[in-house]
């Protein structure tokens, strides 16, 4: 990422959505005799705001990595295991959102 608002958004995002979300899931665990179901979608919904928090996260360090050099390691980061499971967590992360909301997963 060239743009240096571009990075600074990108760990802000990340920062906030990784501490928010582990914030929510961990305060939802504490608190099991609230409305189930209602604690269970929001929960969930946390759960794949965390993942994508995650994502960013792993984008933004990979940037920091390989800022000004990304060119040159680009064929070996885009077949890289790293690079799989950032894609993995990203698809994981925006299902699980749309599932949670669609109602289709099985309680």
């Amino acid at each position: 990422m060239s743009n240096i608002v571009l990075r600074v958004c990108v760990w802000a995002l990340a920062l906030v959505s990784v501490s928010g979300n582990m914030l929510v899931v961990f305060w939802r665990a504490k608190f099991k005799y609230c409305n189930k179901v209602h604690s269970f979608l929001i929960t969930n919904l946390a759960l794949g705001d965390l993942f994508m928090g995650s994502y960013l996260l792993l984008i933004a360090v990979v940037d920091w990595y390989y800022r000004g050099v990304y060119s040159i390691y680009d064929s070996g980061w885009r077949s890289s295991p790293v690079c799989s499971f950032a894609g993995f967590i990203s698809t994981f992360s925006s299902e699980l959102s749309v599932f949670t909301l669609t109602g289709k997963i099985p309680l």
